[in-house]
């Protein structure tokens, strides 16, 4: 009985796609356990806006710049 070694291909994995993505993930869960506004008028931009709008706007890019 032979074996025949089976080869799978998987896309290499991109770092900063993958970093941006658990960021944005932990972010959802932190910000869902403290809900904050995305913009304060007195302090500016919020933990929110980095928890959330920062890695979804790198992924966006990463996205868009792919094609």
């Amino acid at each position: 009985m032979s074996h025949q070694a089976t080869t799978t291909t998987h896309p290499a994995t991109d770092a900063l796609t993958l970093t941006a993505a658990t960021w944005l993930a932990a972010g959802g869960v932190l910000l869902g356990l403290t809900p904050l506004p995305l913009h304060d008028p007195t302090l500016g931009w919020s933990p929110a806006f980095w928890l959330l709008a920062a890695p979804a706007v790198l992924l966006v890019a990463r996205h868009w710049l792919r094609r």
